[in-house]
């Protein structure tokens, strides 16, 4: 049976980390403050920081969480109307709330990401309010999950590379699953990381709905997504982000491009063209640094640079979703056991959904 803590959606406290975003706790607080409707929230940090990270909590905590959920998802008892489990119900009453935050404070500017992500998390409800109708680990979970509209549009990219027991394989493949817990995981994964690449299409949809005037056509950020080479081995998205700046910015050497970071990258050439190449090679991934990158854009930028203003832009967006794409390959390569061509099937994904997304072909809900 997948994790009783989600199904695709990550709890909220590992999809910050994959994002780069702060934890959770102020998201919360804030949330309880909205203006219009102020709820009390008689909780201290580190208790919220447990209920984020799916921990166990006393029957006291849970019960001022409910109110606070009840109050802010907008139904009586959500820990018995949204989901199945209880950590579950938590998980997904969070991502409620999460797309709340983001509905008062960038509601306009993050359109599609807000209605992408609330269709995929009514999606995740809907299948698990099935699920909860089923006996704990019965082989019809896994069938309901990975046949189901939701589970097929994100795994439809890995299926041929992973066990998961789509259509034409009904019963034999999915016994052999729940004997396989390596292969079990690997589809989980998949499907993880197929949602996160989901969601930031639709937030680069938002994006080119800002910076063009005619709209989004074609993703500009696919091209970054992690890949392997005629070797087979892994290229970072770092790596081939900055290989598109040495070229359009006539930059001969990597030592070139290093040494027009800012000073806050690190004071000597040699520090800054370690740091640089640890990017690339996937051992670190850098904060989402605004205003040191954009003077590092800045810096690299020609006389041929038309306009250089919106170039600075759009490389900058694409640096900050880069890292986004380095830094969930980079968190979800602590849990192992994914084959690197499931894992690179799951990345590629992001192209599909980009178009779907344009062409309204989301997973119905019914």
């Amino acid at each position: 049976m997948p994790d009783s803590k989600h199904l695709f959606f990550p709890n909220l406290n590992l999809f910050q980390e994959m994002t780069g975003r702060p934890l959770g706790v102020g998201m919360i607080k804030y949330a309880a403050s909205w203006s219009d409707h102020a709820v009390s929230l008689d909780l201290d940090d580190k208790t919220i920081r447990k209920l984020i990270k799916g921990e166990r909590v006393t029957r006291k905590t849970l019960n001022k969480f409910t109110h606070f959920l009840s109050r802010r998802v907008g139904t009586d008892n959500p820990l018995e109307e949204l989901a199945p489990d209880r950590d579950m119900l938590i998980n997904h009453a969070i991502w409620h709330v999460h797309f709340g935050a983001i509905s008062l404070t960038e509601g306009e500017e993050q359109c599609t990401f807000l209605k992408v992500g609330r269709h995929l998390l009514d999606c995740e409800i809907l299948l698990a309010n099935q699920l909860q109708k089923l006996p704990t680990n019965n082989i019809k979970n896994l069938y309901i999950v990975f046949n189901s509209p939701y589970g097929k549009y994100l795994l439809a990219d890995t299926a041929q590379t992973t066990s998961t027991p789509l259509e034409s394989h009904i019963n034999q493949p999915a016994e052999e699953l729940v004997q396989n817990e390596s292969a079990l995981r690997e589809t989980m994964i998949s499907g993880m990381i197929s949602l996160q690449m989901c969601l930031l299409a639709a937030r680069e949809i938002d994006l080119q709905r800002y910076l063009l005037s005619d709209g989004p056509k074609e993703s500009w950020l696919a091209r970054f997504l992690p890949q392997l080479d005629s070797e087979d081995e892994l290229i970072q998205p770092l790596r081939t982000l900055f290989e598109h700046w040495k070229e359009i910015y006539q930059i001969q050497s990597w030592e070139k491009l290093a040494t027009s970071m800012p000073t806050l990258f690190g004071t000597s050439i040699n520090n800054r063209t370690r740091k640089l190449y640890s990017w690339m090679d996937g051992s670190y991934t850098p904060d989402e640094d605004i205003d040191g990158t954009a003077q590092w854009i800045q810096a690299l930028q020609h006389e041929g640079i038309e306009d250089r203003h919106r170039d600075c832009e759009i490389q900058l967006y694409s640096y900050i979703y880069v890292c986004n794409f380095q830094r969930i390959l980079q968190v979800l390569s602590v849990y192992g056991g994914v084959q690197q061509n499931a894992l690179i099937a799951a990345f590629s994904s992001y192209q599909r959904h980009f178009q779907s997304i344009l062409d309204d072909e989301l997973p119905i809900t019914d």
